[in-house]
């Protein structure tokens, strides 16, 4: 089976990027950070890929991780910011052909609980977003 991480992670990212709520209220997004990233930031990770098989349909779930970086001492703006991503990407579709035959078959859901992290120096504040989606075959085995 055609699992098409690239193609995901792009589409996530722009999902996130291109969403003028949440745009305002960071500095970017990519895959990680260095140091020297100006905050507040979102990074998205692969959390962990699953395949399936459903009757005679395979599919495959994704989850991914957001994580997100603020420089404020509380955590209020990391919470906001957590609470946009999650309205964005529980409530529609990434609208995209993730491989193949594969389609998104329901919106993104937090699959765990959600963390939130002060770092050592008590100054950022880190959240992670576990967000689960899922992808069906549209042709039969």
């Amino acid at each position: 089976m055609r699992i098409a991480w690239a193609e995901f992670q792009k589409a996530l990212y722009d999902k996130i990027r291109l969403d003028a709520t949440i745009a305002g209220m960071i500095t970017g997004v990519g895959d990680w950070l260095t140091p020297k990233t100006p905050l507040p930031y979102i990074a998205i990770r692969e959390g962990s890929l699953q395949e399936w098989l459903v009757k005679d349909k395979d599919g495959f779930q994704i989850t991914a991780d957001i994580h997100i970086f603020t420089d404020n001492y509380g955590s209020r703006k990391a919470k906001q910011i957590a609470d946009a991503v999650v309205n964005l990407l529980t409530s529609n579709a990434l609208g995209m052909a993730v491989a193949t035959n594969f389609m998104q078959i329901d919106k993104g859901r937090l699959s765990q609980s959600t963390v939130l992290l002060t770092e050592d120096d008590g100054r950022i504040i880190h959240i992670v977003l576990p967000i689960l989606f899922r992808f069906r075959a549209t042709v039969s085995n």
